[in-house]
């Protein structure tokens, strides 16, 4: 549980100062078959519109910034619920 407090955390201030596009941890259930070699990240236009989607890096980008358009691995309706599925931020 305190993983989870720990995450909403950094989120959160993502989230509330637009600070950056997050970079996610590969995540068990989300990133097989096609998401396999996608790196997951939070595009900077979706922080930036407070939407909580999910996205595959492409191979080759190695900006999450230029890939506001990366292909959709999963999408939330507010923080929690992403925290609770299970994201978290790559160290």
């Amino acid at each position: 549980m305190h993983d989870k407090v720990y995450q909403k955390m950094y989120f959160e201030a993502i989230f509330n100062y637009i600070l950056y596009a997050p970079v996610l941890e590969s995540h068990p259930d989300y990133c097989i078959r096609q998401f396999a070699d996608l790196i997951p990240f939070i595009a900077y236009d979706d922080v930036m519109r407070s939407k909580y989607i999910v996205r595959g890096l492409p191979p080759g980008v190695t900006d999450p910034n230029e890939s506001g358009s990366g292909e959709i691995i999963a999408r939330y309706a507010n923080l929690d619920e992403l925290v609770n599925a299970g994201w978290k931020l790559k160290d």
